[in-house]
């Protein structure tokens, strides 16, 4: 528990609905990038068990393309077997796309260079909404 902050506990969650309408109805403006961050880091805090911390995590990197690789580990958390039923995907040109989806055990996100607020908003609406 974070805080008296028990939102990161709950029942064990085995399917992942429609991950576009959720971040439809759950977005929120680009300026709480910093809220998403710190959400993430007490998202990330809230798993760390002594264990799960040195086998699994966060990864944020550039790829070549240009763009943004969000990486994050499902395994050993309440979303441990979950999966998506729909996978997040726009593309309007060569230089602004993102793809989000829930693929062995992680949520993988990778966008264009302007996108790694929305990756991280997606996460995190992802996660709030179950």
């Amino acid at each position: 528990m974070i805080g008296g902050n028990t939102e990161f506990e709950a029942e064990p969650v085995t399917e992942i609905q429609d991950l576009s309408a959720l971040q439809q109805t759950q977005s929120r403006p680009a300026n709480d990038f910093a809220n998403d961050l710190r959400w993430l880091g007490e998202w990330y805090l809230s798993q760390c068990n002594g264990v799960w911390e040195h086998c699994y995590g966060i990864e944020i990197s550039m790829i070549d393309n240009p763009g943004w690789k969000v990486l994050i580990d499902l395994t050993g958390t309440r979303y441990d077997g979950a999966y998506s039923t729909q996978n997040l995907e726009r593309s309007d040109s060569a230089t602004d796309w993102i793809r989000c989806r829930i693929a062995d055990q992680r949520f993988e996100g990778f966008g264009d260079p302007s996108k790694l607020a929305e990756l991280v908003s997606t996460f995190r609406n992802w996660i709030v909404g179950f």
